[in-house]
């Protein structure tokens, strides 16, 4: 009864009951900074925008309370909280010299960690949805506005001539945007995969917008993500692709290459970058193509010797939570080090974290080339295109894709125990049958 009287269809488009207000929650949490930019310009941003879009994201939640028989078993997520909660107890009692990193700076854990809007909550809106077909649902729905809300973004900063960037405390003009081109990795997975997977045009389409989005608003890194994305996309479906694609791809790749060999890679760089160049637009990263700095390592390799030296000596256990900081951040201001494998290695040794990326490296493999339901490994395929973020920038405690694909990992492993317990009761029963008519004969 409460279950009808609180289903109710808007626009005859949305329809709001116990099924999709989970979706509807996630879309919204990846919405996020669209949300808060709406309620910035109504309140002048701060904390007033940022609590409004807390309560919009979790509304959704809430409002799944109300139906009854909607049990979401998400302990695993309260375990979750519980455990980092712990470590990063346990590390400050260790460290106490962590104290500026923990509780002031520009990453304070309360703000970047513990806040219901951060990252790691990422975990507890994907896994509360326990249909793979809802969430790569959501997440088309999602790119379509992710898509206009990211043009709207570019198509300003072009016409301004700068991008505003907030790093240090202090707004920032810069000539593109760190934070962008790794953002719109999730659009152009999104509907590349629906693109491959449905073989529509319309969302190759999409797919080149986005990718062409990267490269005129972002940094060069991402590039990093567009190029594996092609690769895991074509090992994915190649079984799927018919004839012609098949041969379209060998075909296209051989022009390229000829082409690279004929033309020269800085010809057809300086061809594009005239073209953008006559149409008003420049793009940091052909500028750097051309110039021969796109190999620059911005400090990186400073920062990973300095990474690898603090894991030799860090021991089996290492540093402990935002162990990197405290020596990092006298290289580098943000305090991580820009690689996911250093950064585990460094907070959890080279025991924890050794085991913990060789069980990542197995289980990214398992799940996305061999998974029993195909879907599941599609999230996780989508998600791990923003993840490679991290082998370059970034740090998994801030990357909502990390933490998602975690989700996505654990609700995958869940469905296919529940899918053989299942077919286990399914086999006693006929075999209970099969006895009981021996009996009788």
């Amino acid at each position: 009864m409460l279950d009808s009287m609180l289903t109710l269809k808007l626009h005859y488009i949305i329809r709001i009951n116990k099924r999709t207000l989970p979706c509807i929650a996630l879309s919204l949490y990846l919405l996020q900074e669209m949300i808060y930019a709406i309620f910035s310009i109504a309140f002048g941003g701060g904390g007033t925008a940022r609590i409004f879009t807390i309560i919009v994201m979790y509304l959704p939640l809430i409002a799944m309370l109300f139906f009854q028989g909607d049990k979401r078993d998400v302990k695993d997520f309260y375990v979750l909280m519980a455990l980092i909660a712990a470590f990063f107890c346990v590390t400050y009692l260790f460290h106490p010299e962590y104290y500026e990193w923990f509780f002031e700076g520009s990453y304070p854990i309360k703000t970047v960690i513990f806040r219901p809007d951060q990252c790691i909550f990422a975990y507890l809106f994907f896994r509360v949805i326990k249909d793979p077909k809802d969430i790569l649902k959501t997440l088309k729905i999602t790119a379509y506005i992710l898509l206009l809300y990211y043009s709207y973004q570019l198509l300003h900063a072009l016409s301004v001539g700068y991008w505003l960037y907030n790093s240090t405390g202090e707004v920032e003009k810069w000539s593109y945007n760190l934070n962008y081109g790794y953002n719109h990795l999730l659009v152009m997975a999104i509907f590349g995969y629906f693109a491959m997977k449905e073989k529509k045009l319309f969302y190759w389409i999409l797919c080149g917008i986005s990718v062409l989005e990267i490269i005129l608003g972002g940094s060069r890194g991402p590039l990093v993500g567009v190029g594996i994305f092609g690769i895991l996309l074509i090992l994915r479906f190649f079984k799927e692709m018919d004839m012609r694609l098949r041969v379209f791809l060998i075909v296209a790749s051989i022009f390229a290459l000829i082409l690279f060999v004929g033309i020269g890679l800085e010809t057809i760089l300086q061809w594009v970058s005239s073209i953008i160049k006559s149409l008003g637009i420049s793009s940091r990263t052909i500028d750097m193509l051309l110039q021969g700095e796109i190999a620059d390592d911005n400090n990186r390799s400073r920062i990973y010797e300095t990474a690898i030296q603090m894991i030799r000596n860090g021991g089996l256990f290492g540093y402990g939570a935002y162990g990197d900081r405290y020596v990092i951040g006298n290289i580098a201001f943000v305090g991580y080090c820009h690689n996911i494998i250093l950064e585990i290695l460094i907070d959890f040794g080279i025991l924890l974290g050794g085991i913990f990326c060789l069980r990542m490296f197995y289980a990214s493999i398992k799940i996305m080339f061999f998974a029993q339901e195909k879907e599941w490994g599609d999230i996780y395929m989508i998600l791990f295109v923003s993840v490679t973020k991290l082998f370059l920038s970034g740090s998994f405690w801030y990357s909502e894709a990390f933490w998602g694909a975690l989700a996505v990992w654990i609700s995958y492993k869940k469905a296919v125990k529940k899918k053989k317990s299942q077919m286990e009761m399914k086999g006693n029963e006929e075999w209970t049958i099969v006895q009981r008519r021996s009996h009788q004969g």
